[in-house]
């Protein structure tokens, strides 16, 4: 997946830094927090559970972490958690938008939007994996050609 959404130099950049003296230093830097799923799990629960206005998150642009599958993987994670698939699917869109103070043209689909979309085979609210199998995607109405962005040689 990470070979299909990175750019080759990018990928090849990231496995010497992950194998070089410093990566590895900072490998078992990582290694040293206490941090682990469950936590998560349960964390995201009681956000959920209190009321608090959930956003999906990826840190896209870190080591390792690409744009686009990492949002689709901690949405399902999300579901995985105990989270309504709605819900998530909100997060990722509609209250990201309002976080960013953009949901007066993107986030939702109604009329005056820009119509960014993104068309998956299946029903996300009945099987969020549903969000992997995308169909086509379109910015501000106009198709984009996924392989050209995917394989831009």
């Amino acid at each position: 997946l990470v070979q299909q959404v990175g750019p080759p130099y990018l990928v090849a950049n990231t496995e010497a830094w992950i194998n070089s003296p410093a990566g590895q230093k900072s490998r078992q830097q990582m290694d040293g927090f206490p941090v682990s799923l469950e936590t998560g799990k349960e964390n995201l629960l009681a956000a959920y559970h209190h009321g608090v206005m959930l956003v999906t998150g990826s840190d896209a642009g870190t080591l390792l972490v690409f744009h686009g599958p990492t949002v689709e993987h901690e949405v399902e994670l999300w579901v995985w958690a105990g989270i309504p698939a709605h819900v998530a699917l909100q997060a990722a869109t509609y209250n990201a938008a309002r976080l960013l103070r953009a949901d007066g043209h993107i986030g939702s689909i109604r009329k005056g939007n820009d119509a960014d979309l993104m068309l998956v085979d299946g029903n996300p609210l009945q099987d969020i994996s549903a969000i992997e199998r995308i169909s086509a995607v379109y910015f501000k109405g106009e198709h984009i050609d996924r392989s050209a962005v995917l394989n831009p040689e």
